[in-house]
């Protein structure tokens, strides 16, 4: 059976991103910015998935200097969106790391 769940992301302000733990096949839907370093992620899982999968989320803000893997990975993750902090002027841009056991989906 399909459900949504929310799943908290928060900034690792040393690294700019952070790993999350999605059941395998999570179909993700939004990014909802709750505060300035608050983020949850929502997706579609099937229920009865017990599996997960370690996927990175990258969290950049508007105006900082991508490094050559932020760069590479920008090519290669799905972008979730561009956000705005509620009651700030901060803006982020979320990716997430693609979903390896959906490479094959037709």
């Amino acid at each position: 059976m399909s459900v949504i769940y929310k799943y908290r992301v928060e900034m690792d302000l040393e690294t700019e991103s952070m790993y999350i733990e999605l059941p395998i096949g999570a179909d993700i839907l939004s990014v909802i910015v709750e505060d300035p370093y608050t983020a949850y992620i929502y997706a579609i899982v099937d229920s009865k998935e017990e599996r997960t999968q370690r996927r990175e989320v990258l969290w950049l803000g508007t105006g900082w200097e991508l490094n050559e893997e932020q760069e590479i990975k920008i090519a290669d993750y799905d972008y979730l969106g561009t956000y705005k902090a509620p009651g700030s002027y901060l803006i982020w841009h979320f990716w997430i790391e693609p979903d390896n056991n959906r490479l094959f989906e037709f």
